[in-house]
């Protein structure tokens, strides 16, 4: 969440200038370190020690005889790497075609930082929630000398091999000594394994070196893996690897890009490429505070400080709501949109210096109430920076905003009818996508979507949205359902094959008051239900924890009708509180409800949000839905992610991607809900 102290810290940087921008998808992540085919930071096989800089999110995919691995990797702290990998085995039938998917989660913890005369130490797992197909744990250790990198580890599981080193912590308890088949997890598959994590009779050692060559973006290695999958060589017919020493090479031309080949285990090539974001790194280029204002006025002026202003601030990609003078008209109370600018800050100090230069001159004070979404989200107080600057001879670093209580004004001197009586209207392509189903690595809709948005008397609005599909593959899912529970989510292909459907249509009224904000619906709400509802989030001013509910009665659409309903229906409704820490950007939020097929429980939600508009999202909800009787990944669980899209649009525009390991009914919401209103106004 974008919090009161951050805005403050960000606005005095932005008003003294001395902020630099980037563009997201060329800037260098620095020394980044590069994925290994299994996307963890390391050589082609076997983990290193070492992590990516803090907030990389690296994109990885690598292919080698039987297998093809699809990777998803967060740097999530300094010390904890989190991977979500996708495995393909190809042919597993031999000469058949027949492949096997198959979904991980994995994650390195570093131990130990490297010192000058000591090595870095981390330990992981593999496969820690999924099948356990590929299960194995380590603990390694790296270290730099001059050019070369260095690298030993001890490997349980699959990465012991036919290594036969006992275990030492057999001395410690003896059921240590005892490891469950990987593979053999039955409905145990989704959860965390606590019958095999390190344990084992015997563990193996891996290792290697890597040369980086001089003013070369280059680097070799060597090295020693013993690992090699006993259920795919016991039930895919796979080959094992005839030696254990890999060779390869990896250029990096850029240091956010890696591509990578591999002579792997004695007898097959690889490939890899590797691509990196810094997901903390700022998009927008900065606008200085002091610049050619002149250059920002319009020709036609007014003798209404409101209109030049209003004239000003649209033409700088600003929307002055409304505004008033107070009665000695020593101070002005603005309410400003913001459809430009990914930062606040970058708005406020925009609508400073357009404030600035047409306000009256008895001004000494400007009060801005941000709208967010419909949302009166805050108010910032600025001492006006002429009247600082000329009368009292202050440094223009001084000048920086102060948090009040959030205001609305209700009897504004002026106000812009920006919404009521007109219609907003969009059309283009809706592309949708689904990545990673147990049965293909991308499932794809090419549609061209409508949209509308039309204003109601009373502040209601009316939203539609409309799709016409022109090309898809969701019809070669074989897939059934196969739930116990109500169809709510797994009946999901049936309404994606739709040719041309009303994807939403409904009502919707959002209002501010001191410290709370709500909202009610009605209509059409998604793709696969129709219901009225309702939310209310209660944040106190300044502080970090909020406070909801959300509320909906509604009923499941009818697959092939834009009208017709099905004969299930129920309520579903949520207590949700939310904090915003102060650790590394990261939001917590727990909801506690009923969900949309009557099952009860509670989703944990952990959200890491940048003002450059990146978000990083990982959830998992507990029922009372046994495992069993959830089916396949045991419980709701997955990641999503918030990409910004100025760099190509110039604007605030984003687009997201959520990543299931499998879709169940269990622990399902409606869209955009419990929460929206949290993400729509408290997180910029």
């Amino acid at each position: 969440m974008y919090s009161y102290r951050r805005m403050d810290a960000n606005f005095k940087r932005s008003l003294s200038g001395r902020l630099a921008f980037t563009i997201l998808l060329t800037a260098s992540a620095h020394a980044l370190g590069s994925a290994s085919n299994y996307g963890t930071t390391g050589l082609a096989t076997i983990p290193s020690a070492y992590m990516a800089e803090d907030a990389a999110l690296s994109f990885s995919a690598s292919s080698v005889k039987d297998y093809d691995y699809y990777n998803l990797t967060y740097q999530a702290f300094p010390w904890l790497e989190a991977t979500f990998r996708y495995r393909r085995v190809k042919d597993v039938t031999r000469n058949i075609w027949t492949d096997y998917y198959d979904r991980n989660f994995a994650a390195k913890v570093r131990l130990i930082e490297e010192g000058y005369y000591t090595p870095q130490v981390s330990t992981g797992m593999r496969d820690f929630v999924g099948t356990g197909l590929v299960g194995a744990e380590y603990i390694v250790a790296s270290k730099n000398v001059g050019s070369f990198e260095v690298h030993f580890g001890l490997g349980w599981g699959d990465l012991a091999g036919d290594d036969n080193i006992k275990n030492p912590l057999t001395n410690l308890r003896n059921s240590f000594s005892t490891r469950q088949d990987n593979g053999n997890r039955g409905n145990q598959a989704g959860t965390i394994p606590t019958g095999s994590a390190f344990q084992g009779e015997h563990i193996g050692w891996f290792g290697g070196i890597k040369y980086r060559i001089p003013k070369l973006p280059v680097n070799i290695f060597i090295e020693r893996n013993p690992e090699y999958n006993r259920n795919d060589v016991r039930n895919f017919g796979i080959d094992k690897p005839s030696s254990d020493i890999s060779i390869g090479a990896e250029w990096q031309p850029t240091p956010n890009l890696s591509i990578g080949t591999a002579y792997q285990q004695g007898d097959n090539w690889s490939v890899k490429f590797d691509y990196k974001v810094a997901t903390n790194r700022r998009t927008t280029k900065q606008k200085t505070y002091y610049r050619n204002l002149q250059s920002l006025i319009s020709n036609a002026r007014s003798d209404n400080w409101y209109v030049n202003l209003l004239t000003d601030m649209e033409n700088e990609g600003l929307l002055l709501v409304n505004g008033s003078l107070t009665g000695d008209e020593q101070k002005a109370q603005l309410t400003i949109g913001n459809t430009q600018y990914r930062n606040w800050d970058q708005a406020i100090d925009l609508a400073t210096s357009l404030a600035d230069l047409n306000l009256p001159p008895t001004v000494k004070t400007i009060e801005f109430t941000v709208a967010e979404n419909g949302y009166a989200a805050r108010t910032i107080t600025v001492t006006r920076p002429t009247f600082k600057v000329l009368t009292e001879q202050l440094d223009t670093l001084k000048i920086y905003p102060d948090n009040l209580p959030t205001k609305n004004y209700t009897l504004p001197d002026y106000a812009t009818n920006y919404v009521q009586n007109q219609i907003a209207f969009d059309i283009g392509l809706a592309p949708r996508i689904q990545l990673f189903d147990p049965d293909e690595p991308i499932r794809y809709g090419l549609a061209i979507g409508a949209n509308t948005r039309v204003a109601l008397p009373l502040n209601w609005v009316l939203n539609g949205s409309y799709t016409y599909l022109i090309d898809q593959n969701f019809d070669q899912s074989n897939r059934r359902s196969g739930s116990t529970l109500p169809h709510v989510r797994t009946d999901i292909v049936d309404y994606l094959n739709d040719t041309d459907r009303l994807q939403t249509l409904y009502v919707e009224k959002r209002v501010s008051a001191k410290n709370t904000y709500s909202r009610v619906f009605g209509g059409i709400l998604e793709e696969m239900f129709a219901g009225i509802g309702g939310e209310t989030l209660y944040r106190e001013y300044n502080s970090r924890l909020a406070f909801g509910v959300s509320y909906a009665w509604v009923a499941q659409r009818e697959a092939s009708s834009d009208f017709g309903l099905r004969d299930y229906n129920t309520f579903t409704g949520f207590l949700s509180a939310y904090w915003a820490t102060p650790f590394y950007n990261y939001d917590f939020a727990v909801h506690i409800g009923q969900y949309l097929a009557k099952d009860k429980g509670a989703t944990l939600e952990v959200t890491r949000r940048f003002n450059n508009g990146w978000e990083i999202k990982a959830w998992a909800t507990k029922t009372d839905v046994s495992s069993e009787d959830f089916g396949e990944g045991s419980f709701d669980k997955g990641i999503g992610l918030t990409m910004p899209l100025n760099a190509i649009f110039g604007s605030r525009k984003n687009t997201s991607l959520t990543i299931r390991p499998v879709q169940r009914d269990g622990g399902q919401t409606l869209n955009n809900a419990p929460g929206s209103i949290w993400n729509q106004t408290l997180k910029k």
